[in-house]
């Protein structure tokens, strides 16, 4: 009797297995995108960016093909939780108000901020306290961890806030303040971007990061496919880390060979 039940269960997983995957007959997986420049973008960026390149090629590393649809941020969060589409890229992993209705991917990406510097004038920093008397550049509205951010609050340091992430590394330029914080991707691709190849050579980052986030893809729990697509995902994933083709890919990304100029 006992062995005859599991051959029973056995049978059972191997035709819901059969079901689940039945929708993907055709290999593909539909995933909602947005603009994230250098991690995603419609047009700016070849492969749709650095982090769509790395979802794209474990996908096909499992035999699945991804077909993005780029929308507004909100959308795109819409589709996915309502399971218009499959899941969307591009989120913080183990979102906190994402986990009753989304299942998350093992990490992407780890996306790091950091302080930018002249390398004629480095900045070097331990703790906090290392930064005291000294001028650093924020963009409003942005926050750079929790350290960082408390010694903000009780003035460690002055703080000159601007609008956006590229008068920041304008004003490195030109002197007007010691270090500015921000993302390590964004302000490569900034650089690569909008600044010549001389004037790229003169920044540098302390390797310290200020914080870092982990970048993931989302799949809607209401999904009955969700689970065999976080499986597949997952696995392509580590075959991308152990072969070095991630860590190869964000070093393209980070001297500029996605931007389409």
């Amino acid at each position: 009797m006992k062995r005859f039940l599991a051959i029973w269960l056995i049978g059972i997983a191997m035709i819901l297995s059969s079901f689940c995957n039945a929708s993907f007959a055709q290999n593909v997986v539909r995933l909602t995108n947005g603009e994230w420049p250098p991690f995603q973008s419609k047009n700016a960026l070849k492969h749709h960016g650095v982090l769509s390149r790395i979802v794209t090629e474990a996908f096909a590393a499992q035999g699945i093909q991804v077909k993005y649809g780029f929308f507004p941020w909100k959308r795109a969060l819409n589709y996915a939780k309502t399971g218009v589409w499959d899941g969307s890229v591009g989120w913080a992993w183990k979102r906190a108000d994402f986990v009753d209705a989304f299942y998350f991917s093992d990490p992407i990406l780890t996306v790091p901020k950091a302080l930018f510097y002249l390398k004629k004038q480095p900045v070097k920093w331990e703790t906090m306290d290392d930064l005291a008397g000294l001028t650093i550049g924020v963009t409003d509205g942005y926050t750079y961890g929790v350290e960082f951010d408390k010694a903000r609050e009780d003035g460690v340091f002055e703080v000159q806030e601007v609008s956006t992430d590229l008068q920041n590394i304008h004003k490195l330029l030109f002197g007007r303040f010691d270090a500015f914080a921000m993302g390590i991707d964004v302000a490569y691709y900034l650089l690569h971007k909008n600044f010549l190849p001389d004037e790229i050579e003169k920044v540098a980052y302390w390797p310290k990061p200020l914080t870092v986030s982990e970048m993931c893809v989302i799949f809607p729990i209401k999904n009955k496919n969700s689970p065999f697509l976080i499986r597949t995902l997952n696995r392509g994933l580590d075959e991308l880390k152990k072969g070095g083709r991630i860590d190869a890919y964000v070093q393209e990304s980070r001297i500029g060979k996605y931007i389409i100029k």
